[in-house]
């Protein structure tokens, strides 16, 4: 029997590849079955989304899981080309990592999340604070807004989210608005081109930076229109959860804050349901650090306030331990989600009601006529607050022109500063007016040599000023030699290398200033002495000024006259009495012979 040939059209097919179609068999369309994968799965911290895609048999059910414990994210389908996405919001806890499983054929894949903060796969306990059950989702500040529009337009236009305010009380500014945008400082110096970002340190680790990091926005830098974007940048979170935190992290390539759930310990909506007004802590967090570390900046804001002592303030100290148990909020009372208060160098004002011992003390307070003597021209805290820094060091001097010192710690440059605690306070007359260095004018030294950043203005001869205690804060700056002005610094270059001189070159250029060189100029600023007021056994006494000098008395304008009716002061009247203590001296005219200041001085007595 002769073996029968294969027909052509078979031997063809199969040189070429092709599907095999005998004339007895029905044509149909062959389709290649598509494996279960997951090709991504990625934690968006800053939307609080988890977002996975893959691919899968076409039409086929897809489910996610927890790899876990196998407790199910999502179901979803494959399309007509196998591709499927999943985009969960808020998944808690978030998974450490993900199983995918085809529901018709069990097929499996895993895949861990990119992303996924540290306490992944932690179930968050149920929220339980005053907004749980309001909402089970949390969307950012959008979700605040639902009910809380109002607060929110408050709180846009306030000091604490515009940076800027109501600077009538300012002199030497060209703006009827100024604050922090805008204004250079002898600490950190220029917010506006520092404002967040990431730092990498000498050990190559990413960290958070940028002087929003104590702004109540989301990272956008503020606006004066209150856009649903800008309303959506403030973070109510801030203030009002006390377990919330944040991270920086970039978002759509933009740097932004976004929940931090691991240093949290829970999920972001436990912390959106658990709110709180404000108290000390809220403030401290923010205040505390200003200038850069634990109290640097102020000298009488420091953590120690958290856990105060009558003896360390006898105001924020509970009343358990023997102090009066009040809150910042207590004193620097709110309305509209403006706050009161104004220092020495606060170019701005939020809120017209003052903050004053008056509030709550009467004009005269004490039981001696004397002591009510002193209250028209001196302070409460003057004689109160006897010393500051009573825990933490605080910055006394930060000079940019020596080489910055490397923080064991966080592994990044600080400036060198000269830092000390338990300072004594220096005393100038205040009378609600200060004056300030604008950005971008020449740089004048003032008689002792240093340009003067901010101070108090006032003096013996103004009707209402007193006598207030001051940090006094040195400086030296980078300045720009030809135009004289102070010369910003891209502090992030400064901190991650400690290379002034690229901080210099590039916050210059940030600000679009031509830069051919800096020199160095001193600086100086005063800033009022409020918190960490003593018990009144600890206040200083009428000797420590009046015997032993502690005040500078010719500062502060006080100097006798040479000459009276042409005659040397005290000849004037009588003669050659010999040395005199001040109090018989002070005495003898003043309750004796009832002579007015003016008589021996160049000014009247206060009213």
């Amino acid at each position: 029997m002769k073996p029968q040939r294969a027909p052509v059209a078979f031997l063809v097919a199969v040189l070429l590849g092709s599907p095999i179609v005998f004339a007895s068999t029905p044509v149909r369309k062959l389709t290649r079955r598509i494996p279960l994968h997951i090709d991504t799965a990625q934690w968006h911290g800053a939307e609080s989304r988890l977002v996975a895609d893959g691919w899968a048999p076409i039409h086929s059910s897809v489910t996610l899981a927890r790899a876990a414990d196998g407790s199910p994210l999502a179901t979803v389908t494959a399309d007509g080309k196998g591709f499927w996405q999943l985009v969960l919001a808020s998944p808690t806890p978030v998974p450490c990592r993900i199983r995918a499983q085809v529901v018709e054929s069990g097929e499996t894949d895993e895949r861990d999340v990119a992303g996924a903060p540290s306490n992944c796969d932690v179930a968050s306990p149920p929220p339980t604070g005053s907004h749980a059950g309001r909402f089970t989702t949390y969307e950012g500040t959008k979700t605040c807004l639902a009910c809380h529009l109002t607060q929110a337009l408050e709180m846009h236009g306030s000091v604490h989210y515009q940076w800027l305010g109501d600077a009538s009380e300012a002199v030497g500014l060209s703006t009827s608005l100024a604050g922090k945008l805008g204004g250079i400082n002898d600490f950190c110096v220029y917010p506006d081109i520092n404002w967040i970002g990431k730092l990498t340190n000498v050990a190559g680790q990413q960290v958070d930076g940028g002087c929003a990091r104590c702004h109540t926005g989301l990272g956008a830098k503020p606006q004066p229109q209150p856009s649903q974007e800008q309303l959506e940048n403030i973070d109510c979170l801030l203030c009002h959860s006390p377990i919330y935190k944040r991270k920086v992290e970039s978002v759509n390539g933009a740097f932004r804050f976004v929940p931090d759930e691991a240093a949290m310990g829970v999920g972001v909506l436990n912390a959106a349901t658990d709110i709180h007004l404000p108290d000390k802590n809220t403030c401290l967090n923010c205040h505390s650090k200003a200038g850069g570390g634990n109290n640097y900046k102020r000298g009488d804001l420091e953590e120690a306030h958290r856990t105060a002592t009558a003896s360390f303030d006898v105001h924020m100290a509970p009343q358990s331990a023997g102090g009066a148990g009040l809150d910042c909020l207590d004193c620097h009372t709110t309305a509209g989600h403006r706050i009161a208060g104004r220092g020495v160098d606060l170019r701005e004002r939020d809120l017209p009601d003052m903050v004053a011992c008056t509030n709550c003390h009467p004009q005269q307070p004490h039981g001696s006529a004397t002591l009510n003597g002193h209250t028209a021209r001196v302070a409460c805290t003057a004689c109160h607050i006897p010393e500051f820094a009573k825990v933490a060091a605080t910055d006394m001097e930060r000079d940019w022109s020596l080489p910055g010192e490397l923080d064991p710690a966080t592994k990044l440059y600080e400036p060198h500063m000269l830092k000390a605690s338990h300072v004594q306070p220096e005393y100038r007359f205040f009378n609600g007016r200060s004056q300030f260095y604008e950005f971008g004018t020449r740089a004048v030294p003032q008689p002792n040599g240093r340009v003067l950043m901010a101070g108090p203005l006032g003096s013996v001869q103004d009707a209402g000023a007193k006598i207030i205690p001051v940090k006094r804060h040195l400086g030296r700056q980078p300045q720009d030699p030809t135009t004289g002005r102070l010369l910003p610094l891209k502090i992030g270059v400064f901190f991650s290398t400690g290379d002034i001189g690229a901080a210099v070159a590039q916050g210059a250029a940030a600000v679009g200033w031509p830069y051919e060189g800096h020199q160095f100029v001193a600086t100086e600023r005063f800033m009022g002495l409020f918190h960490e007021v003593a018990p009144a056994s600890q206040a200083l006494q009428c000797a420590t000024c009046h015997d032993q000098n502690r005040l500078d008395w010719a500062e502060l304008g006080y100097t006798p006259l040479a000459t009276r009716n042409g005659k040397p002061l005290c000849e004037s009247c009588h003669g050659n009495k010999g040395t005199l203590t001040f109090y018989k001296l002070h005495d003898k005219h003043v309750r004796d012979k009832r002579l007015d200041c003016s008589s021996c001085h160049t000014f009247r007595k206060a009213a």
